[in-house]
């Protein structure tokens, strides 16, 4: 069944260039710095719009839209390198420091300060300025969190033609959330005992789900404080090996211990929140889905399944969908045959200092990605 998945994958994708006229690389491109403001004028964020000199007519200009992390317009280097490539096919792009990045009130990044939402509302400023200023399509390609960025604002604006989703979560956020952190513990079940495994799993699974289930925090803090307190009295006397499963923990450190990141990080409340079907039943656009087999991050295969299901369920057939061998979850070459015997959560991304590196696997994206663009003339018009 892969094998023949990965033979229709590769048919799909000759047909896409087949069909697609051949493009001029560009003999220059031309970059402009833009700022526009958020927030009602409070706070100004930059970017950079590049235009290409063979710039193809209608063709949509392409706004990046990074997580809701400290993230520069460049972010470590991929998005530079998507729009570089980009130019080069003919089609404009836009970059921005996100406000994490820019944040000129609070001073200092902090990782948990702003969500997805937050990120939503800028991207909405973003594209209201450039509607001002460029006479074309606006379409947006969202990497990771920015995929969920992407999709909040597109199911709520029609300016957005285009939506390209690179790793980007196809559950939700509870699922998303379980699922990842669960992963890393399986890598330790051959050192932890099966119990207490059985009790971590539990333990973050009711966690996540009071968080997520009970938008209110009054209500959902309550809540969790009385799960955390019934699972500590439960369980204090067990022990899993030479100690208790909580350690020298008190039962009010436990407690806190619990409470730390969802009273501290109101992007990870946010995310276990969010669940992207309530946004697919307005979302009209065509869109295209991108994953990397070796994702460091997450389990590719049930979120690509997740966002396709959820296009199914709104009868939302134009859109098109692949998974690339052997990157990692920013689409840079992974350790090949090595990788999967590794953790699918470590890191296998070329170090920082190196800057990013764009290899076969990343080619192979902005080739699908130009592709599945160039055959949507129709849009191209408009």
């Amino acid at each position: 069944m892969e094998a023949t998945t990965r033979t229709m994958q590769r048919l799909s994708i000759i047909i896409l260039l087949i069909c697609t006229p051949l493009l001029l690389c560009s003999k220059g491109t031309k970059t402009t710095e833009i700022d526009f403001s958020i927030l009602n004028g409070k706070m100004t964020l930059r970017g950079v719009l590049s235009e290409p000199e063979n710039l193809i007519p209608n063709a949509p200009l392409l706004v990046l839209v990074s997580p809701p992390q400290p993230i520069s317009r460049d972010y470590r280097g991929f998005f530079k390198a998507l729009s570089d490539t980009l130019n080069k096919y003919g089609i404009a792009t836009f970059r921005y420091d996100n406000r994490n990045f820019s944040d000129t009130i609070n001073s200092e990044p902090n990782d948990g300060r702003y969500t997805i939402h937050d990120g939503a509302d800028d991207l909405h400023d973003a594209i209201a300025f450039l509607k001002k200023n460029q006479n074309r399509p606006i379409g947006l390609v969202g990497h990771s969190e920015g995929g969920s960025i992407s999709i909040v604002e597109t199911a709520r604006n029609p300016e957005v033609k285009f939506l390209l989703l690179l790793a980007t979560s196809g559950l939700s956020g509870e699922q998303f959330a379980y699922s990842q952190q669960v992963s890393r513990l399986e890598y330790l079940s051959h050192i932890v005992p099966t119990q207490k495994m059985k009790l971590f799993k539990y333990n973050l699974y009711r966690t996540i789900h009071i968080l997520a289930n009970n938008p209110d925090n009054e209500t959902a803090f309550s809540k969790l404080r009385a799960e955390a307190r019934r699972f500590y009295r439960e369980n204090e006397t067990q022990k899993l090996g030479k100690e208790s499963f909580f350690g020298k923990q008190s039962e009010d450190e436990y407690v806190k211990d619990v409470f730390r990141r969802p009273e501290e990080d109101k992007r990870y409340l946010a995310f276990i929140r969010y669940n992207p079907a309530d946004y697919f039943p307005t979302i009209k656009c065509p869109v295209f889905i991108a994953y990397a087999k070796d994702d460091n991050l997450m389990r590719y295969k049930e979120n690509q399944e997740g966002l396709e299901r959820f296009l199914m369920e709104n009868r939302h057939l134009d859109y098109y969908s692949i998974a690339i061998d052997s990157v990692t979850h920013s689409f840079e070459d992974s350790g090949g045959i090595f990788q999967p015997l590794m953790p699918h959560f470590v890191r296998h991304e070329k170090k920082q200092n190196k800057g990013y590196q764009a290899g076969k696997g990343f080619s192979e994206l902005c080739r699908n990605m130009v592709a599945w663009i160039e055959n949507r003339k129709d849009l191209l018009k408009k």
